[in-house]
């Protein structure tokens, strides 16, 4: 569907105040549910950081995080400072200003609304019918999605990355590449994500000589610690101090390569460390590769190969970052699709990967942390790596 028609921009008209709606309906009984006092939130940092922002005060001064945890009744504090970039900060100011639950039912909203829109959008915006006749069994696949359900009742920004990489990837396939490189360079936010998935784009643009697109990447990758120091001249080095504390605390159990290197080695540090990176250099090669052998393979390709590679190597990362797979996901299921038998199994990828997660979480609970999960990218990217060269995927819109 072209939204620029007036058709499109009925049925957008129509649709956005109801997802709207409803993801409001849902957010509050999410967030009704919740006992601050009990209830670890993920949400509870990010708005903490946006308050204390918002008063001039630093979020990563340990004795102003616990007194802010304290001040408002926050419940229990796994951390001792804020654990992100300071630019990150700054967009939960607004929430900030509000008090803790107003914000957070709001920010479940978005998040709700965010993964639904993207969902439809993916599918809406293709050129075959097909990718729109699949759109039913991506929906109630997301529904299910164990990384969708965690970023929804943990309050995450897995919503909020992938709204920022869906808009970037649109941007891309309307040939707007250097907005899609400022777009893309708010990954960093989240810099274990962003720090693998932006060289991956970075060697695509090279190779396809598109200097509008790491024109674009620069700007906003100069912009966002430059607006930091502005407000805090040492942040850089106290978040680097805060990062990479806990990056030490939790390194080996996370659902990444490392996790499953930690766990084949039996938590053996030096067997884990040397697999996990042999493996990874290796999958990081082989991708970089492969993007540079096929600089035309279309945006959808590119950044959907890019992301379920971040998701399997990078050192630290948690469930709900799979959200992020919805993406190259969707990629599969519109390739299968196009295939001369190919509907059945495309409509049917969504529920298999839902029960493979179920049956990790079956092995995982007894580890106590979900390290297998770990499998998931990696089943993604098997498939992804014959899309890079295929030719028959029908072109994304726009491009």
């Amino acid at each position: 569907m072209n939204f620029a028609k007036p058709t499109g921009r009925i049925w957008l008209v129509l649709a956005v105040p109801v997802l709207a709606l409803l993801s409001y309906i849902a957010a509050n009984k999410v967030v009704g549910a919740i006992d601050y006092q009990t209830d670890y939130s993920d949400f509870v940092p990010f708005w903490l950081a946006g308050n204390l922002t918002a008063n001039g005060q630093n979020p990563y001064d340990a004795t102003i995080w616990a007194a802010g945890y304290a001040k408002n009744g926050a419940g229990e504090m796994l951390d001792h400072s804020f654990l992100y970039p300071l630019p990150l900060a700054f967009f939960f100011v607004p929430f900030g200003l509000l008090s803790l639950r107003i914000a957070h039912v709001l920010w479940v909203a978005l998040t709700l609304f965010f993964i639904f829109a993207v969902t439809s959008s993916l599918s809406l915006t293709r050129q075959s019918l097909k990718s729109k006749l699949l759109i039913p069994f991506i929906l109630i696949g997301v529904i299910f999605f164990r990384p969708a359900v965690l970023s929804v009742t943990t309050g995450h920004i897995s919503g909020l990355l992938l709204v920022v990489l869906t808009a970037s990837l649109f941007l891309f396939e309307k040939n707007k590449t250097f907005w899609g490189g400022v777009l893309l360079a708010f990954t960093m936010l989240k810099p274990n994500l962003g720090m693998i998935l932006i060289p991956c784009l970075l060697t695509w643009f090279i190779r396809r000589k598109d200097l509008h697109a790491v024109l674009g990447l620069a700007s906003t990758g100069l912009f966002l610690p430059a607006a930091g120091l502005l407000y805090a001249p040492h942040w850089l080095s106290e978040y680097w101090q805060v990062g990479s504390g806990k990056l030490a605390q939790t390194f080996g159990f996370s659902p990444t390569i490392w996790g499953l290197s930690n766990l084949a080695c039996n938590h053996q540090q030096f067997c884990a460390l040397t697999a996990g990176a042999v493996v990874s250099i290796f999958l990081l090669s082989f991708v970089l590769w492969r993007l540079a052998r096929f600089p035309n393979t279309n945006p959808l390709n590119a950044f959907s190969l890019s992301i379920a590679l971040t998701l399997l190597i990078t050192p630290y990362t948690w469930t709900y970052d799979q959200l992020l797979l919805l993406i190259p996901i969707s990629a599969v299921i519109f390739f299968w699709g196009e295939l001369k038998r190919g509907f059945l199994p495309a409509a049917l990828l969504f529920p298999i990967l839902n029960l493979l997660i179920v049956l990790l979480l079956f092995y995982n609970t007894p580890l106590q942390v979900e390290i297998l999960n770990g499998l998931i990218p990696l089943v993604v990217l098997i498939p992804l790596l014959h899309l890079t060269r295929s030719q028959t995927l029908p072109p994304s819109f726009g491009y």
